[in-house]
């Protein structure tokens, strides 16, 4: 199997949501499948869509952004969310992307860089990606910003995303650029105890279970498969909501692909275990 072709388990997953998606079509399984693999292939290896033969490229990215303004994207990764972290615990972090200079200036009133989650911090032009993973390396919930924006402020809000989505959460754990008392407030008025160590230039310094926060590795190493995909690592995409389909995309089948490694795919064929 390629690396681009979806197993069939994750797919039976998939194909369940694309079904009982309104307004597109998908009358043929087997086409639908091989379209979702061909936009996995050009994520993956960054293809621009002029470069793909004939006229695929252009039918595959208005294809790609009709199902972005649909929700197709975003309903595939929320069916991939387990319906409880791993070792009731979550991670909240950040990744800066590098844009390409292609992704600047998209037309219309939309050309705001600011409203297209782009920015400039030390290395230039860039996005950044916030993420809240379990300790499997899930993803749980993902938000843009431009790339100067700071950490902190994004905490409770993708927190709360991620609780609303999941059940048994008991700890939540993040970097010294998400201490604050505001944060840690936050975590103690939803039941949640915040493993955050503080920065030395702080008054008070809270106290935190150490041995939890070697946990946060896996938030890590959970942005490498994102970043292995070149449309992801390198953006191209001038609209953040399409380029934030990409990532939908690509989050998806890394967590049907975890999920599938440690047990419990056979729970996602119901999507209706959400809370």
């Amino acid at each position: 199997m390629g690396r681009t072709q979806i197993p069939d388990a994750h797919w039976r997953v998939m194909w369940q949501i694309i079904r009982n998606s309104p307004r597109i079509w998908k009358s043929d399984e087997a086409r639908e499948r091989a379209f979702v693999e061909q936009i996995g292939w050009a994520v993956r290896t960054g293809v621009p869509w002029a470069e793909i033969p004939t006229r695929l490229g252009r039918a595959l990215r208005r294809r790609f952004e009709r199902w972005q303004r649909h929700g197709v994207w975003a309903a595939l990764f929320e069916a991939s969310i387990p319906s409880a972290p791993a070792e009731g615990t979550v991670m909240v972090d950040s990744t800066t992307l590098k844009a390409h200079r292609v992704a600047s200036g998209a037309r219309g009133s939309r050309g705001d860089p600011a409203a297209q989650m782009l920015g400039r911090s030390r290395g230039g032009l860039c996005t950044k990606l916030h993420a809240v993973t379990d300790a499997a390396g899930r993803f749980l919930a993902l938000c843009l910003s431009p790339g100067q924006a700071g950490d902190a402020p994004r905490f409770l809000p993708l927190l709360c995303e991620a609780l609303g989505r999941c059940q048994g959460v008991r700890a939540a754990l993040a970097d010294r650029a998400y201490s604050s008392r505001q944060n840690r407030a936050g975590c103690k008025a939803l039941g949640i105890e915040a493993v955050i160590p503080p920065r030395a230039n702080e008054k008070e310094q809270a106290a935190y279970d150490r041995e939890t926060y070697k946990l946060r590795h896996a938030i890590e190493n959970a942005f490498a498969p994102l970043k292995d995909a070149k449309r992801i690592a390198l953006r191209c995409d001038k609209k953040a909501a399409v380029f934030l389909g990409t990532i939908h995309l690509v989050a998806c089948l890394h967590n049907l692909r975890t999920t599938a490694r440690i047990g419990g795919l056979e729970e996602l064929l119901n999507f209706g275990h959400r809370p």
